[in-house]
């Protein structure tokens, strides 16, 4: 099976602080990975080293076939085209409605026409049934709303990789399940993820691996069952165990 993803003893620093301390990590196609931890460990640094958005002192990133050390700014637009991020907090532009947002990269990075790029846009609308917000803005959408809408515009760059880091721990309860749903039949079609979530549920439900981050180091990885319910390490188990009592 073809590697996504591999990472050889990576090392990121913020000053003195070791946020990252030699982690080796790869990804075959089509896999679904969850990566779990405590707060502070260094997950969403780790994912957003993928593509380039935290650049690191020491270590090897390969991604979707492109050397993400090299500091060659058309290697990185490359390969930004080709992974998908979805963050915490949306992160979708106020000041334009859905549609816009959605269409933006297609636009300025494929070089779509504009009649193209929104034809792309609807078809994804239509799936998560927000066509008819199109023309609405953020401000007017719900959270699950935007999540999804900030789901969709990373999907219509056809990526070959997504990466989300805890799309639900900013939702109210009652608005996790369509995202979690979409992410679902994303893993179903073959979509190549890695997911930073605290969801057990969705986890156990979807993910072909889990990986325990703790303090800068994973310290332990392995088939998602055996993770969740029956890990090895004291600290995954200590941290399991409180998940799953919340």
């Amino acid at each position: 099976m073809e590697i996504m993803v591999k990472i050889k003893n990576v090392h990121k620093w913020f000053g003195k602080n070791h946020v990252l301390q030699g982690v080796n990590f790869e990804i075959k196609k089509e896999e679904t990975v969850v990566i779990c931890g405590p707060s502070g460990s260094g997950k969403s640094t780790f994912i957003r080293t993928f593509n380039g958005l935290e650049p690191i002192q020491k270590g090897e990133i390969m991604v979707c076939g492109y050397n993400v050390n090299v500091k060659n700014k058309k290697t990185i637009h490359k390969l930004r085209g080709e992974v998908g991020l979805v963050f915490q907090h949306f992160n979708l532009f106020p000041h334009l409605n859905v549609l816009d947002n959605i269409t933006l990269a297609l636009r300025k990075t494929k070089h779509m026409k504009k009649n193209d790029a929104e034809e792309i846009a609807y078809k994804f609308l239509n799936r998560v049934k927000l066509a008819e917000k199109a023309k609405s803005y953020p401000s007017s959408l719900s959270g699950g709303q935007r999540q999804r809408a900030a789901i969709i515009r990373g999907l219509a760059m056809n990526p070959k990789l997504m990466l989300f880091d805890e799309p639900t721990s900013a939702l109210d309860p009652e608005l996790i399940g369509d995202v979690l749903t979409l992410m679902e039949e994303l893993s179903n079609e073959g979509m190549t993820m890695v997911v930073i979530t605290h969801e057990l549920g969705f986890a156990e439900h979807v993910a072909d691996r889990v990986v325990f981050f703790n303090e800068g180091k994973i310290i332990e990885e392995g088939e998602t069952k055996k993770m969740i319910h029956n890990p090895d390490n004291a600290r995954t188990r200590e941290f399991m165990g409180q998940i799953c009592l919340k």
